[in-house]
């Protein structure tokens, strides 16, 4: 018998760098370089894509551990790219067997300033994963360039109700008849 345990760590990646998040390159859109970039902006990542070809870089968000009544996750993303024709990142909801619960995609625009985005993503109750894959074509005999510089993930439960519930749980609430319409 093995026993394999894994430990996710689930906190909000607030304060932590680009480099910190497990960056890998996509099975399908492979076509692409990952590099760490000190000249421009502190440690950025560089990905560098061969031609007109498409490359996709992926991460992923354990959120099984979380309460998510009504919640949602922010994903923040500083970026900027050079000859690069189209650029989108995409959410991808996984849940029990790999099952592919919603996938939503942000499509990015291409600039060589740097960009901030945010994507807001419900989350189910059924989902245990988030795949975040950032994917980019590049221009005909060019090789373009998309750095990162900042990648942030944030928890947030989305009702006032369900706040008020957790943290009064404790207190019993007794109904008469007068309550009653």
């Amino acid at each position: 018998m093995i026993l394999l345990f894994v430990r996710c760590n689930n906190e909000e990646s607030k304060d932590k760098s680009v480099l910190d998040v497990h960056w890998g390159k996509s099975r399908i859109d492979y076509y692409l370089d990952l590099n760490v970039d000190s000249t421009n902006s502190p440690h950025s990542l560089l990905a560098t894509i061969y031609g007109n070809r498409t490359g996709a870089l992926k991460t992923f968000i354990p959120v099984y551990k979380q309460n998510k009544i009504n919640s949602s996750i922010d994903i923040r993303i500083r970026y900027k790219t050079d000859d690069c024709e189209s650029l989108s990142m995409i959410v991808s909801s996984i849940g029990e067997c790999e099952k592919i619960n919603s996938i939503d995609t942000l499509q990015l625009i291409t600039t060589n300033q740097w960009q901030d985005s945010t994507l807001n993503i419900k989350i189910d109750a059924h989902t245990l994963f988030l795949n975040i894959s950032i994917a980019t074509k590049g221009m005909k005999d060019k090789r373009g360039k998309i750095w990162i510089s900042n990648f942030e993930h944030n928890f947030v439960p989305k009702s006032i109700f369900h706040n008020l519930i957790y943290k009064k749980k404790k207190e019993k609430i007794k109904f008469s008849r007068d309550d009653l319409l």
